[in-house]
């Protein structure tokens, strides 16, 4: 995509040059080659698919319980590890 940078700088094409600049920023930025990156490992994909519900559950929660919802949103942390942190 270089290559058709400098071709467009060169004939003048100042659009197209910053258009293909724009697409090579975006795809350097979106994973492999403009390809979203998929999971590594087992063991992310279940990282995710943990906080993803435990993430539901406190929104299910605060369907009927909204002050509960917002004591585990502030509360509840989800990443490498899950954890509930006390009270300040």
């Amino acid at each position: 995509m270089t290559a058709q940078i400098e071709a467009s700088d060169a004939a003048g094409d100042a659009a197209r040059s910053e258009k293909l600049a724009q697409e090579q920023e975006l795809a350097a930025a979106s994973g492999f080659g403009g390809r979203v990156k998929g999971f590594v490992t087992d063991e992310e994909r279940a990282r995710v698919a943990v906080g993803k519900a435990i993430r539901r559950a406190i929104c299910s929660i605060g369907r009927s319980d909204p002050l509960l919802r917002e004591h585990l949103h502030r509360r509840v942390r989800t990443g490498r590890y899950c954890v509930c942190l006390p009270k300040p």
